[in-house]
């Protein structure tokens, strides 16, 4: 034909074959394989590798988990991040090459917490703390949870506390995941005195116990983001003073400076007399 086959010969006959040719009958080497599975929770599995062999030992085990994860030990495991069917498959060899495999179905559950972060306050507050992705939740320590079986309770931390949400889904899937309230103290501000002074006259303010300062009314000082400015009033004032410590907390205090007038003088005028 136009692609260069020609045809072939006729065949030779053969008769009084003996079928079969072998009298022993071809069996595997490999008789079964099986993956024994067992839960360590509701993610993760330890796995173990059986091949069952009539002569040959098995060689190699190769293990594909489904969510990309291999292992080439008999006895495996694996942690699933994410819920689902996942197809396991064990594939062994013998020591002539031959292969036999064998998949199997695992579902996985996995809890996903949603929560309110880490939060620092200054001095002690209420504060409500968010958890999410189960049904069931539970809070500790119980004892200053306002309800430690829901998702929104609420807290009133007198230091600095850790809150510890255990959040159960659905199937019975548990994870616990934790949020720290960080309480930090006001300053303790140390400053000068109340006073009295003289109308247009200066006189130095002074504050401690923090990192920054600002005070006000600004007008009448030399610079109100220092700890000791220059005031110089022209009627009594009540200067302000806000301290703020490393903590990012602040408080207010404040300082009088009184503002007195000067004297008003009264006297006869100048005048002549005769001596005596």
């Amino acid at each position: 034909d136009p692609c260069g086959a020609t045809q072939g010969q006729q065949g030779i006959n053969l008769f009084n074959l003996k079928i079969p040719v072998d009298t022993v009958l071809f069996k595997p080497n490999i008789d079964s394989v099986k993956i024994k599975d067992s839960a360590t929770s509701c993610n993760s599995f330890d796995f173990k590798g059986l091949g069952y062999t009539n002569t040959s030992a098995i060689n190699s085990w190769k293990w594909s988990f489904g969510d990309g994860g291999t292992d080439v030990q008999q006895n495996t495991s694996n942690t699933y991040s994410t819920s689902g069917t996942y197809t396991v498959k064990l594939v062994v060899t013998d020591i002539n090459g031959c292969k036999n495999s064998i998949t199997k179905p695992l579902t996985t559950s996995v809890v996903t917490i949603t929560k309110s972060n880490d939060t620092s306050l200054c001095g002690s507050a209420l504060v409500q703390l968010l958890a999410g992705g189960g049904v069931f939740y539970l809070g500790t320590p119980t004892s200053t949870l306002s309800n430690p079986n829901i998702p929104t309770p609420v807290v009133t931390p007198l230091v600095t506390a850790i809150y510890h949400v255990t959040v159960t889904n659905a199937v019975g899937c548990s994870k616990t995941d934790s949020i720290k309230i960080i309480i930090n103290a006001f300053p303790l501000i140390s400053k000068s005195n109340d006073t009295s002074i003289c109308a247009n006259t200066t006189v130095q303010l002074t504050a401690g116990g923090g990192t920054t300062y600002s005070w006000t009314p600004i007008s009448t000082l030399n610079n109100p983001d220092i700890f000791n400015p220059i005031a110089t009033p022209t009627a009594t004032t009540k200067y302000y003073v806000t301290v703020t410590n490393a903590s990012g907390c602040s408080k207010i205090d404040s300082i009088i400076i009184t503002a007195k007038s000067a004297p008003v003088i009264t006297k006869p005028n100048d005048t002549s007399i005769c001596y005596n």
